[in-house]
């Protein structure tokens, strides 16, 4: 398993970035962990022309709250609600 981190202050809202995650690769694979805290951009989008399938979202306690928009095909949001 890896955790890859979604960055504190990456460059864009796109999930399947690169550079928006350190170490620099988006988790797109059933053995990645996909980690959020605090980020300076939380509503990201991911392009579903790229097979997506994450071991697990690990949301760390005092994350922001996050909201995702599945691309190109625009019927599915998701907020992640905050940590209490």
């Amino acid at each position: 398993m890896s955790i890859i981190t979604w960055m504190a202050s990456p460059g864009s809202g796109d999930y399947n970035t690169a550079s928006n995650w350190s170490p620099s690769v988006a988790p797109v694979n059933s053995f990645d962990d996909a980690f959020f805290g605090t980020s300076t951009i939380t509503s990201l989008s991911i392009n579903t022309g790229t097979m997506i399938e994450v071991g697990d979202w690990i949301f760390n306690r005092g994350a922001s709250q996050y909201t995702t928009l599945r691309l190109p095909i625009l019927d599915w949001i998701s907020t992640v609600p905050e940590s209490r």
